[in-house]
């Protein structure tokens, strides 16, 4: 099967229907209750990214050059990196919400007995998870696991920083558990941040608290803790 630049196809794994005692009712926010892994099928035959006839074109932008950059943008990865070792059958990780998206939009083939195998971009998967069990960040990514701080230790930290009393994990701090190989650039022309280590303490901007899994249904590293995925550029202070 040839499958086009940058699309991974994936057979994700059963939605959570049960909680091993409870059956869920997930009438209400489906998405919610969507898996968040899925096994490898097929993979493209190389990774395009447009970077760099990208920021040529901001350079000079009227509404020709404009045109062209929206049509690059839709056939550009936004990172520039490479496929980390992904081999068919590995586990991937994804979000959830683009399990949901994907099945609306149809971007998925139908293999009948196995189940419908979703057409995924290859900058949507955070992770792969290889043959013997062992995880692999992807694209770049982070995985950070949040902690709750006192005002004192964000002073301590980066200071400046307006934090309400009643929401203690703005703007956030988190101690990195994975990473990724750094993104060589990114589509909108940022830079790639400082590298950091597992085990660093950092700050981020709170809209980056993007979790990979509904809390009640967390997989990744036997559920211990939630986890928050950024790239190396959000991150504001490293401890």
């Amino acid at each position: 099967m040839k499958i086009l630049n940058n699309k991974v196809l994936i057979l994700p794994d059963g939605h959570f229907n049960s909680d091993g005692i409870f059956e869920i009712f997930d009438d209400f926010e489906p998405a919610k209750h969507f898996s968040i892994l899925g096994t490898i099928l097929a993979l493209p035959e190389r990774l395009v990214f447009h970077g760099k006839e990208l920021a040529e074109l901001r350079k000079n932008r009227n509404p020709v050059t404009q045109k062209r950059i929206q049509h690059l943008m839709a056939e550009s990865l936004e990172f520039d990196n490479d496929m980390g070792g992904c081999e068919i059958g590995d586990k991937v990780a994804f979000r959830f919400i683009n399990h949901v998206s994907l099945m609306e939009e149809g971007s998925w083939l139908d293999f009948y007995q196995m189940g419908k195998a979703l057409l995924v971009d290859f900058d949507q998967l955070y992770m792969r998870i290889d043959k013997e069990g062992h995880s692999h960040m992807l694209n770049g990514w982070i995985m950070v696991e949040p902690i709750e701080y006192s005002l004192e230790e964000l002073e301590e930290l980066g200071g400046g920083f307006v934090v309400s009393k009643k929401d203690v994990r703005k703007p956030g701090i988190g101690i990195v558990r994975m990473i990724g190989t750094p993104n060589r650039g990114y589509s909108d022309g940022s830079k790639e941040g400082h590298d950091v280590q597992i085990g660093d303490k950092v700050m981020f901007r709170h809209s980056n608290n993007v979790s990979i899994e509904w809390a009640y249904h967390k997989v990744l590293n036997e559920g211990k803790y939630a986890f928050y995925r950024m790239q190396r550029k959000d991150i504001l202070i490293i401890s």
